[in-house]
């Protein structure tokens, strides 16, 4: 009799504990939520904005139900929409052409992805992330292996300081720029959303090696300086524009 009491209380327990996880996991997706509808109802073609910030939603209510209910497979996808993201705006940042998420001054995302904050030692942020989310999508993989037990640890960081990335961008976007990009705003909510998706791996694992122990720490060295040394050198050849006999200037990727 009083083992089946200490299981109904454990059951108890547990549903609790889902449960204050899953609101936390809505209350995070609401607050990312927030700039881009107050955005939306400001400036741009609402139309335009409405099917963006649709499919912004769709992502991160996708990757954030993946998280609670599969772990890993959540880490992945968000990753994946992430490294999608991220490849768009590395691309958009050489392209000379309008962006397809410009819609008003407000909403600007050539604005924002062209601006002096964009690069860092000449390389694209958005590369930059690139890197970082397809380290995430390799530790995810590679997380039930030998040899990385750490890896939810080295994620918790690697996340926390993407989520503190997302907030100085935010700022950067609000106070210097003046002007916002959806996409942009998109990977703030994966940040976040992935962010807690490592704390929870890393209490899964519940390593006692330090997060840079074992093999997660040179997996992601290596898959970040590859995909940034790639993504750099095909995008920024790509878009280098060619002169013409005229003296103007040709977007080589229109070509």
């Amino acid at each position: 009799m009083e083992e089946v009491e200490k299981t109904m209380i454990n059951v108890t327990n547990l549903k609790k504990i889902i449960t204050k996880e899953t609101w936390l996991g809505l209350s995070v997706l609401a607050t990312s939520l927030t700039p881009s509808l107050a955005l939306a109802s400001s400036d741009g073609d609402a139309s335009s904005s409405s099917v963006i910030i649709g499919g912004i939603i769709i992502g991160w209510i996708l990757s954030g139900f993946l998280i609670f209910t599969n772990l890993r497979i959540g880490l992945m996808v968000t990753s994946v929409l992430a490294i999608g993201v991220s490849i768009y705006l590395g691309q958009q940042h050489y392209a000379l052409g309008p962006a397809s998420c410009d819609i008003g001054e407000l909403f600007s995302c050539s604005a924002v992805n062209k601006s002096e904050y964009s690069e860092l030692f000449g390389i694209p942020i958005a590369f930059m992330g690139l890197g970082y989310y397809i380290g995430m999508l390799f530790l995810t993989f590679s997380s039930k292996e030998e040899g990385y037990e750490s890896a939810g640890k080295f994620l918790v960081l690697t996340g926390a300081f993407s989520v503190l990335s997302s907030v100085a961008l935010m700022y950067i976007s609000a106070v210097e720029i003046k002007a916002w990009c959806l996409f942009c705003i998109s990977l703030y909510g994966l940040n976040i959303i992935s962010f807690i998706g490592a704390l929870k791996l890393q209490k899964e694992q519940a390593s006692e090696n330090s997060a840079f122990s074992g093999k997660p720490f040179g997996t992601a060295v290596v898959s970040m300086v590859a995909a940034l040394v790639v993504t750099s050198l095909a995008f920024s050849e790509e878009a280098t524009a060619v002169a013409g006999s005229d003296g103007s200037t040709v977007d080589v990727m229109t070509m």
